[in-house]
């Protein structure tokens, strides 16, 4: 299965599970990066009120892929507006797959993956899987067992 890696990560921690993912299925990789970067506080702001922010150029067309796997860390207990944007920018999805990735301090993955999955099949998307990944499994890399669960369901 050709599978599109999507990744927002602000403190490193989502970008290393989702770069594990990526050594463990040879998937494409593109990163989510707002055009201009807010503080915490605002960043936070703008997820509890659903907002989106301008990204930078990335991969938002799923032709030739067969899947794509979401990338996200929790804001607020919310999903952040950069990953927001990225789902209103992703086209040809009807008929796609997808699998989420989210990484959290303590609460709201639940949350932040309803949030994510809803959009998405929104978009005529199916799902796969979604892993959960603490800050402190993420900084401590012990994150292996829950990337090969996903992996195993892209191949």
């Amino acid at each position: 299965m050709k599978t599109l890696i999507a990744c927002y990560s602000f403190t490193g921690n989502t970008s290393k599970v989702a770069e594990s993912l990526k050594e463990a299925t040879g998937a494409d990789f593109t990163r989510i990066e707002p055009v201009k970067d807010a503080n915490y506080l605002m960043k936070c702001l703008s997820a509890l009120f659903k907002r989106r922010t301008p990204i930078k150029p990335c991969a938002t067309d799923l032709k030739g892929y067969d899947a794509v796997i979401v990338c996200s860390p929790v804001w607020a207990d919310s999903v952040p507006a950069a990953i927001n944007q990225y789902i209103d920018e992703l086209k040809g999805c009807e008929g796609k797959k997808f699998g989420i990735i989210v990484t959290y301090g303590s609460t709201g993955q639940n949350r932040v993956s309803g949030q994510i999955m809803a959009a998405l099949e929104k978009k005529k998307m199916t799902f796969i899987d979604s892993i959960w990944v603490t800050q402190d499994e993420a900084r401590a890399g012990d994150y292996a067992e829950k990337v090969k669960q996903l992996a195993a369901e892209l191949n």
